[in-house]
């Protein structure tokens, strides 16, 4: 769905050019959304035009699987990462 795996976005094993931009701290610190209570768990991916809440007002729990890879892949941190499924408008917010 993201051309990554949770795996390949954990910093041992990401490609040399990206580990030269990032510290471990640093690379580990674009992820620190996933763990974070608010009020409002959809704000994070409002400003990329998504929605991942349930109906019940509450974060997908595919986002514990797949998190990590959707961030890489909005934010162009990993260069294998992509958003399969996009739309147009997303891949702009992008």
């Amino acid at each position: 769905m993201f051309g990554i795996t949770a795996n390949d976005t954990y910093y041992p094993a990401l490609p040399e050019a990206v580990r030269a931009q990032y510290g471990r701290a640093e690379w580990e610190a674009n992820f620190d959304s996933l763990g974070q209570y608010a009020r409002d768990p959809n704000a994070h991916w409002r400003e990329f035009g998504l929605d991942l809440c349930c109906d019940e007002g509450r974060p997908l729990h595919c986002l514990e699987l797949f998190g990590r890879q959707l961030i890489c892949a909005l934010n162009g941190l990993h260069p294998l990462a992509v958003l399969a499924f996009a739309d147009g408008d997303i891949a702009k917010a992008a």
